[in-house]
């Protein structure tokens, strides 16, 4: 595998992490990174040795590369990340057909934006956020539209997430669409 990532601070170092405990002044983040990764045939659990896939729900690859542009605004109590993240990958199968490979390749892109406000003493943060992705695969894009609540006990170590997703055409499915409540307690030590 090979990975490059290159990052710029246009007004001084930020954190990555969402939430923004007013800061007294804006900070940004501009990225771009790219990956090649090829297979090396020592752990292919799907692909018999002719180099046909013996599930018809999961191939093993032969190789992907990647791209990613994005970029972070962070200050006086506001947090936004957005991205884009195009993958193309091959799978050992050239025949393989399922999830978000045609006929043995799939292009994914993926398109993301969520922003966050701090409240109420820089203890609760409130989140939206926008989530999309397309791959060959699919019959349709997938898209997750969410609203959330961060509370802050001890800033980033100590922290509860309650998340609530509205997902549409889930897996790439046209018409599966599922909504989930989700809480998330974090601890850093």
């Amino acid at each position: 595998m090979i990975a490059a990532r290159l990052n710029a601070f246009p007004w001084g170092k930020m954190k990555f992490d969402q939430g923004d405990f007013h800061t007294d002044r804006f900070k940004a983040n501009f990225s771009v990174a790219a990956f090649r990764w090829s297979n090396d045939d020592d752990n292919n659990s799907y692909t018999d040795a002719p180099g046909a896939s013996t599930d018809p729900d999961r191939a093993d690859l032969e190789g992907a590369d990647g791209w990613e542009l994005s970029a972070g605004l962070r200050g006086h109590g506001l947090s936004v990340t957005a991205a884009l993240n195009g993958i193309t990958g091959d799978t050992i199968d050239p025949a393989f057909s399922g999830g978000l490979y045609a006929n043995g390749t799939t292009d994914l892109d993926q398109v993301s934006l969520i922003g966050g406000y701090m409240v109420v003493n820089e203890r609760f943060e409130i989140v939206l956020g926008w989530q999309s992705q397309d791959a060959d695969g699919y019959m349709d894009r997938w898209e997750r539209t969410q609203f959330g609540l961060n509370y802050f006990y001890d800033r980033h170590k100590v922290k509860a997430q309650l998340t609530y997703t509205m997902g549409q055409n889930l897996f790439g499915e046209t018409g599966v669409d599922a909504v989930t409540t989700q809480l998330q307690l974090q601890n850093f030590f």
